[in-house]
């Protein structure tokens, strides 16, 4: 059995996002953990990527990383790359 143990957090960034905001983020997402690991971070993705998919952005993308400081402690940083909503031009019916 191998135990690692998990990276207290310091700080979480986040980047890219103009359509919705840290604030908004922050109040739909839990985001109060002490420590993570990188794995962690990808479920928490998801949930970002789901306020973009309300929000009509979904082709939005998030990229996690969790960076390492000198004090060993982690700073978690979710990229956004939100794309262009979609249009619908039209729609035929037959």
């Amino acid at each position: 059995i191998i135990v690692e143990e998990k990276i207290p957090l310091k700080d979480i960034k986040f980047i890219g996002n103009r359509e919705v905001t840290e604030k908004e983020i922050r109040e739909k997402v839990t985001l109060n953990v002490p420590a993570v690991d990188e794995a962690e971070l990808k479920p928490i993705a998801e949930k970002i990527k789901g306020i973009y998919r309300e929000k009509g952005f979904f082709n939005a993308q998030i990229n996690t990383k969790l960076d390492i400081d000198q004090d060993g402690k982690g700073i978690a940083t979710f990229e956004v790359i939100e794309h262009e909503k979609p249009i619908v031009k039209r729609i035929l019916f037959k």
